[in-house]
């Protein structure tokens, strides 16, 4: 038996909203137990404001859940937002939600929470004495899936910029809980403390060639955080996930609007693809190669 504490606001707030702290805010404790029996439920949720306590903090997020079946399970997409964002905003939200009805999938986006031991934002480099927010996506991850229906087998995250940077904290430390990542403008550390994957993961990066925030072509020192230490450049992170996952073959193409790298022939058939932009700064492109950014990802997340 698992026991879920869920605090729930049940007013609808705006998407850009920066903060649900207002005591004004209708919000009630719920026990959950018994989980597993849960999934039967076929609730619609449209961007609803949620708290989740993991050990002694209460942790938020927002929940989309399509109109489904009882116990029909659903793909999972978590989508991690930039530095100094929160709020649950990310970039082309109201697309994704649209995505969400369409093709019939839940999707949560997690708040960065400030801690003492970082700054205010997803935590890199994690190690075994930093793992708040790891711990907060399992925990997470476990209750849209007994509660919600969400399909271990179609788990994915996606980031931006800071965000993107904590889609690979998760590609290697809970590997065995997502199938792939996809997202834009982020790196990881060189010299990351723990990579050790329990299985290897799809992972589709783009990056605009022109990112003054985050160097495609350069490494770079993390700015006021010694513990996360100098980051990749976008072709050395991409070449470290085709050398983690034991990819055989590696093919590239030069096109107008951007330059691909694909790594395959991976162990347990997946696969490493780069999306380097032309002409793009740190900005999230509303569209790639004429498809809209948010359908370029999920594209690349459903066929993997």
């Amino acid at each position: 038996m698992k026991f879920y504490l869920l605090l729930l606001s049940f007013i609808i707030v705006p998407v850009f909203t920066g903060c649900i702290d207002s005591e004004e805010n209708n919000k009630v404790i719920i026990n959950r137990s018994e989980i597993g029996n849960s999934c039967v439920l076929n609730e619609s949720i449209s961007q609803r404001q949620e708290s989740i306590l993991v050990g002694d903090s209460v942790r938020k997020y927002s929940l989309s859940v399509p109109k489904k079946l009882s116990g029909e399970k659903l793909p999972v997409i978590l989508a991690f937002h930039g530095g100094n964002e929160g709020g649950f905003y990310f970039p082309q939200q109201p697309s994704f939600e649209r995505l969400s009805n369409n093709e019939k999938i839940i999707i949560a986006y997690p708040q960065a929470k400030k801690e003492i031991n970082n700054e205010g934002a997803w935590q890199l480099n994690t190690d075994e004495n930093k793992m708040q927010d790891i711990n907060f996506i399992e925990h997470l991850l476990n209750y849209i899936q007994e509660e919600h229906c969400g399909d271990p087998s179609k788990t994915y995250a996606i980031g931006y910029s800071l965000g993107s940077m904590f889609t690979y904290e998760l590609a290697c430390h809970l590997s065995n809980k997502f199938v792939s990542i996809a997202s834009f403008a982020g790196t990881m550390p060189i010299n990351p403390k723990s990579c050790e994957t329990d299985k290897s993961i799809n992972i589709m990066h783009i990056h605009g060639k022109n990112d003054q925030v985050i160097s495609y072509s350069d490494s770079w020192e993390w700015k006021n955080w010694n513990s996360v230490g100098t980051m990749m450049d976008i072709k050395t992170l991409i070449s470290f996930w085709g050398d983690k996952n034991l990819c055989l073959s590696k093919s590239s193409q030069e096109l107008s609007e951007y330059s691909e790298i694909t790594y395959s022939d991976c162990k347990d058939n997946t696969k490493v693809k780069l999306f380097a932009l032309n002409k793009v700064g740190h900005e999230w492109p509303k569209e790639i190669n004429s498809t809209s950014t948010n359908e370029f990802i999920w594209n690349f997340l459903k066929e993997n």
